[in-house]
């Protein structure tokens, strides 16, 4: 009996005929672009929220994605986001609202983690949000 393993690749290829040769280029945008990379929330009192700022994405893959719960730590908090839904393909956007919450003086700085999924356990990609701010 004759065992077989299929293994599949995919490549993403943007190509041009010259002459007699091929002149072959991979696709170098990420799976999932965003802005803002970075927020500095400035100072903040104790106690206080600062206004929400909103990080958008745009998927650039050619299926639908979605993000799992963003990976946070307080005191910054994501307060409001449509990105659990399905995001579609090629050019499809959705966005998450952060906030900097401080309880105690002090100067914080982390990141927030965006897992994006094709389908349960198929991760695409990671998007990597760095915050800052500080309490007074």
């Amino acid at each position: 009996m004759r065992r077989f393993l299929l293994v599949m690749l995919s490549l993403v290829v943007v190509g041009s005929l010259t002459g007699v040769g091929v002149s072959l280029a991979a696709k170098t945008t990420p799976p999932i672009t965003y802005t803002p990379q970075r927020i500095n929330f400035g100072r903040v009192a104790v106690g206080d929220t600062s206004p929400a700022v909103t990080i958008t994405f745009t998927n650039t893959l050619l299926y639908p994605v979605y993000a799992e719960a963003p990976a946070i730590s307080p005191p910054f908090e994501v307060v409001s986001g449509t990105c659990e839904q399905p995001v579609a393909a090629e050019g499809g956007t959705c966005t998450e609202q952060v906030v900097f919450k401080p309880t105690s003086k002090g100067h914080y700085r982390t990141q927030a983690a965006f897992v994006w999924h094709q389908a349960p356990l198929v991760i695409v990609d990671t998007s990597i949000v760095k915050l800052a701010g500080g309490a007074y």
